[in-house]
């Protein structure tokens, strides 16, 4: 695993490596696979944020850009508080 770097820190929280879904007309179930587990705290970030846009209708009149979902799933660094 690389950890991706930039001028002067790492970044080390996990990258998305694959993504699986499932769904059965009614519900999307959706894995996010990460290149790691969040095992240590990244103390450069207050929170990291993973999220998708879904298209459910393909129709670019609806919702925002034809973008008819967005779904956001974050881990909080509240070990400061």
């Amino acid at each position: 695993m690389t950890t991706k770097k930039s001028a002067n820190f790492e970044f080390g929280v996990p990258d998305i490596t694959s993504v699986n879904y499932f769904r059965d007309g009614n519900v999307l179930n959706t894995t996010l696979w990460l290149s790691k587990p969040f095992s240590e705290h990244p103390k450069q970030f207050k929170e990291v944020d993973y999220g998708m846009f879904i298209d459910s209708d393909f129709n670019s009149r609806t919702g925002f850009g034809g973008i008819d979902y967005k779904v956001q799933v974050g881990w909080k660094n509240d070990t400061n508080t």
